[in-house]
């Protein structure tokens, strides 16, 4: 999984480097087929309304084609590479892929420009957005003003701050502020006094290291809207909706001669077909990563639950992913005590695995020095993903438990997690709620130990909060009461219990994606009677 890691780092890391004219390469590859691919367009209507011999500047052109396609062909070279760097943030990707069709789709630059405006606003939860240009004298226009409901600004709506965009103009950088009005940049500013602008955020449109306009989105109800990611997104959006601009220019300048390029565009297509082989070659690539990631995770899951005399002991794990940020395990300690533990840590893929792994072993190595203190677990394995993990804002939620076969006492430790089912012989639900934070959140948290007797007859279910939030395919969770009324019958046999919820489960999600890990963890203590 770290190699994994690691081979994805290298392929973002490229996908985003500058090259001299300041344009990455995805940028150029797009901003070069779509040039190339209407000129060819342009060019056939001409070569079907009729034939000319070609003039001397005709043929100057053709040889910038020439030029133009020796560069596709290099292009095409590192398609693969950066195409792979999409699975990083396969959401985010997908909206750019959209922006680059719908440029590619249209020659009406106002339409390009209206769908990339209101994308941004979509994606980034503003409530505004303004796509401002630079005449030819450095003047300021705004082409387009849009809102949340696809509608164009007017009157008192039409409101933005032009202190904002001279900046972004004047450092050629992208800009975020939180509440404009406490921000000493634009605080003093007229148009953040007058129209109360808070939340707000602008991008350069930028060719080749040249500002022809600025992307500016804004929520002028909330502060602090948008984050690092959001600057990111809007950078990319402002560069596509900058090569838009460049083409249209390009466009412009097209003149009939230009249209003897037709027999260029099957040698475009052609490249485009390369390109496209190698990003599915690619894609199946990461694909076997992805295989063999899950294959070394399973390996930090129990093979087999300990075999303990008088008791049942089953699990159910269903990773909604190739890798899962969900995990159980059960272990044995000296004096024949064992440990019990189900985690679910935020987020899943594999950030989240790699936290699993680490607290699935602190867990171990401190359970082996703990003297069967649930407390000494819990305590320092909280330390220790806090002081060395802490600035990735992810943390664990976890059950922890020591069991005693020998009398049922049960001392654990709920860490924010979903509250284990303790169902009584007799048909009592007892919950076993949260004692203490989630694992990993901050240093120096207090944590409380409680103790349960489960008697003979009794079971105990832990889960992950996958099982009562799956969804159906209508979007309708699983829900508490459905799960509850499913292992809430006592003296069912275990392996019937979770038998019965899994397939509950399954008819419930039926075709829709999972939503999240679902683990379910469960052990029955067998009444005498029941003892072989």
């Amino acid at each position: 999984m770290l190699r994994l890691g690691g081979a994805l780092g290298g392929i973002g890391m490229e996908s985003v480097r500058r090259g001299d004219d300041g344009l990455t390469l995805m940028e150029r590859l797009v901003g070069q087929v779509s040039v190339l691919r209407y000129r060819m367009a342009s060019l056939l209507g001409s070569v079907r309304a009729r034939g000319v011999k070609l003039p001397v500047e005709v043929l100057g052109q053709l040889e910038e084609v020439a030029r133009s396609l020796g560069d596709f062909h290099r292009f095409a070279s590192e398609h693969h590479q950066v195409l792979s760097s999409a699975t990083a943030r396969d959401t985010r990707g997908r909206a750019l892929f959209e922006v680059s069709r719908s440029i590619t789709a249209s020659l009406d630059l106002q339409t390009v420009l209206q769908q990339v405006l209101d994308q941004v606003i979509r994606l980034t939860e503003a409530t505004r957005g303004y796509l401002v240009l630079l005449d030819e004298q450095g003047g300021l226009g705004v082409r387009l003003a849009r809102n949340l409901d696809q509608r164009t600004l007017e009157g008192r709506d039409f409101a933005f701050s032009t202190s904002v965009i001279s900046e972004v103009i004047r450092s050629q950088r992208s800009i975020v502020t939180s509440d404009a009005r406490e921000d000493l940049r634009f605080a003093n500013q007229n148009s953040v006094t007058m129209h109360r602008l808070t939340s707000i955020m602008a991008a350069p449109l930028s060719i080749r290291g040249r500002v022809i306009g600025v992307l500016y989105v804004d929520n002028p109800g909330v502060t602090g809207q948008f984050t690092g990611d959001d600057q990111e997104l809007l950078e990319a959006f402002a560069a596509q909706a900058a090569i838009a601009i460049h083409n249209a220019m390009l466009f412009g300048q097209t003149d009939e001669a230009l249209k003897a390029r037709v027999k260029e565009l099957e040698a475009v297509q052609a490249e485009l077909a390369v390109a496209r082989d190698q990003a599915l070659q690619g894609l199946q690539a990461i694909e076997r990563e992805m295989q063999v990631g899950q294959l070394i995770q399973a390996e930090f899951l129990p093979h087999e639950l300990p075999d303990l005399p008088g008791w049942e002991l089953g699990v159910r794990f269903l990773p909604a992913r190739h890798l899962s940020g969900d995990f159980y395990d059960v272990f044995a300690l000296p004096g024949e005590r064992v440990v019990l533990v189900v985690a679910d840590v935020c987020d899943k893929g594999v950030a989240a695995a790699l936290l699993m792994a680490l607290v699935r072993g602190l867990i171990r190595t401190h359970a082996a020095r703990a003297g069967g203190d649930v407390l000494a677990i819990v305590g320092p394995v909280n330390e220790f993903v806090a002081e060395h993990h802490g600035r990735s804002a992810m943390f664990t939620t976890a059950f922890v438990g020591i069991l005693d076969p020998a009398t049922g006492e049960l001392s654990y430790v709920n860490c924010g997690h979903e509250a284990p089912i303790l169902v009584r012989a007799g048909g009592e639900l007892v919950r076993l709620g949260e004692t203490g934070p989630v694992l990993g959140a901050e240093r120096d948290m207090e944590f409380a130990r409680r103790q349960v007797s489960v008697a003979p007859g009794d079971a105990l279910i832990a889960f992950t909060d996958g099982v009562v939030d799956a969804l159906s395919e209508a979007e309708e969770p699983f829900g508490e009461a459905r799960f509850l009324g499913l292992v809430g019958r006592a003296g069912d046999p275990l392996g019937q219990v979770l038998a019965g919820v899994e397939g509950a489960l399954r008819d419930h999600v039926a075709a829709a994606p999972p939503a999240d890990d679902i683990t379910l963890l469960g052990l029955r203590r067998l009444a005498p009677r029941a003892r072989s």
